[in-house]
C-alpha cells in the first residue's frame, strides 16, 4: 500500500500545483487589468487638465480685456490667475502620475503603453450575491488547492499506516555456464531459479507509531487550512461584490453630475457675459466641472476594477473565461504526456498487487469529491489539535 497511496499523494499535488497555477494566472491578469485601468483613467485626467488650462487661459485673456475697458476690477483678474497657476499644476501632477502609471504597465505587461483601446466588458459578471458565493466555493483555485493538500495528506496517512503490513518480495533468473574447451550442449547447463519472501515487521521502537501520528497531523492542519481558505472565499467575495455594487452607484451618480455640471457651466458663462455672474462664479463652476469630469474618470476605473476583482475571488479571471478563442496552456495533456515516462511493462501488474487490503483515498479522476475514507477523515478530526 506504500507505493499506492504515494502515487495517489503525488497525483493529489499535481492537483494542487494546477489551482496554484490557475492562482498565479489570475493574479496576473488582475494586475494587467489594473495596471490597463489606470493608464487609461490618468489619460484622461491628463486630457480634463489639458482642456482646462486652455479654458482658464482664454477666462485669463477675457478678463484682462474687461479690465482695460473698466467691466471687472484687479480683483477680478487676480482671482483667473489664481486659478491658472493651480491649473498648471493640476496638470503637472496629472503627467507625473500618468508616467507613474505608465512605468506600472510596463513592469507588469513587459512593454510601455502606445494606443489602448476602450475598456472591454468583462464576461460572465454575477449580479447576484449568492451566485457569486456559490461560484467562489465551488471554484476559487486556492480552496480547490487547499482540498487537493488535503487529499495528498490523506494520502500520506494510509502510506504511512501501510508501513504496519507484510513486505512481499518475488525473484527469479535463468541462465547457464559453458566451457569453450568442451564440446557440451549448452542447454544442459541451464538452470531456472525462483522465489518468493514475505517480511512482517515486529519491532520499529515506536517509529512507525510516530510516522502515522505524524501524517495524522499534517492532515490536521490541512483540514483546517480548507476552512481558512473558504472563510477567505467568503470575505473576497462579500467585499469584492460590495465593492463593485458601490462602484456602480457611484458611477451613475457622477455620469448625473457631470451632465448637471456641463449644463450650469455653460449656463454661468452666458449669464456672466451680460452682467448676471460675476468672474469668481465662473471659475467656481469651471472648477466643479472638472472635479466632477476627473471623478468619473475613477469612477468608470473602480468600477471596472471591482468587477475583475469579483471574477478573481470567484476564480473565473482565467484566459479562457475572458476570451474563448485563447490557445490556453492544457495541464492534463501535460500530465498524461510525462504519466508513465520511466515506467516498466509490469509496473500496473505491481501496483495492483500492492494496492491489495489498502484503502482507496484519491486519485486525479475522483480527487473533486469528498474522500472515500470516511473513517480515516473521522480521525483526522478526532485527533485535532486543542486549543
Amino acid at each position: 500500500g506504500r507505493t499506492r497511496n504515494a502515487i495517489a499523494s503525488a497525483d493529489a499535488g499535481i492537483l494542487a500545483g494546477r489551482e496554484n497555477l490557475r492562482g498565479v494566472e489570475q493574479r496576473v491578469m488582475l494586475s494587467v487589468i489594473q495596471a490597463y485601468a489606470d493608464v487609461l483613467r490618468d489619460m484622461e485626467i491628463l486630457r480634463v487638465r489639458q482642456e482646462n488650462l486652455q479654458v482658464l487661459r482664454r477666462q485669463l485673456d477675457e478678463s484682462n480685456a474687461r479690465f482695460e475697458v473698466g467691466e471687472i476690477t484687479r480683483t477680478d483678474v487676480a482671482q483667473s490667475e489664481a486659478r491658472l497657476a493651480q491649473s498648471e499644476s493640476d496638470l503637472a501632477q496629472a503627467q507625473a502620475q500618468l508616467s507613474v502609471s505608465r512605468a506600472a504597465y510596463a513592469t507588469v505587461v513587459g512593454q510601455s503603453p502606445s494606443s489602448l483601446e476602450d475598456l472591454p466588458q468583462l464576461p460572465n459578471v454575477p449580479s447576484d450575491f449568492d451566485a457569486a458565493l456559490d461560484e467562489g466555493l465551488v471554484n476559487n483555485p486556492a480552496l480547490l488547492a487547499a482540498q487537493h493538500n488535503l487529499s495528498a495528506a490523506e494520502a500520506n496517512v494510509a502510506a504511512a499506516r501501510a508501513e504496519y503490513r507484510p513486505n512481499a518480495r518475488l525473484t527469479a533468473s535463468y541462465g547457464g555456464t559453458s566451457n569453450e574447451f568442451s564440446n557440451a550442449d549448452l542447454s544442459a547447463n541451464t538452470n531456472f531459479t525462483a522465489g518468493a519472501q514475505i517480511s512482517v515487521p515486529l519491532f520499529t521502537g515506536g517509529l512507525n507509531r510516530s510516522r502515522v501520528a505524524q501524517a495524522l497531523e499534517y492532515a490536521n492542519a490541512a483540514q483546517i487550512n480548507i476552512e481558512g481558505e473558504r472563510r477567505n472565499v467568503l470575505q473576497s467575495v462579500s467585499s469584492a461584490f460590495a465593492q463593485s455594487a458601490s462602484a456602480r452607484s457611484s458611477l451613475l451618480a457622477v455620469e448625473q453630475a457631470v451632465r448637471a455640471a456641463s449644463v450650469a457651466a455653460e449656463g454661468v458663462r452666458q449669464e456672466a457675459q451680460v452682467g448676471l455672474r460675476t468672474t469668481l462664479d465662473v471659475l467656481n463652476q469651471e472648477l466643479e466641472l472638472r472635479n466632477a469630469q476627473v471623478s468619473l474618470a475613477s469612477a468608470r476605473r473602480n468600477y471596472y476594477v471591482a468587477q475583475a476583482q469579483l471574477l478573481s475571488a470567484m476564480g473565473r479571471l482565467s484566459g479562457p473565461s475572458l476570451d474563448p478563442t485563447l490557445d490556453a496552456y492544457d495541464a492534463e495533456a501535460n500530465y498524461r504526456s510525462v504519466r508513465t515516462r520511466g515506467a516498466l511493462p509490469w509496473d500496473g501488474l505491481v501496483e495492483a498487487f500492492d494496492a491489495l487490503g489498502s484503502p482507496r483515498i484519491a486519485t486525479p479522476a475522483d480527487v473533486e469529491d469528498a474522500p472515500v475514507d470516511r473513517e480515516l477523515k473521522g480521525e483526522i478530526v478526532r485527533t485535532a489539535p486543542r486549543p
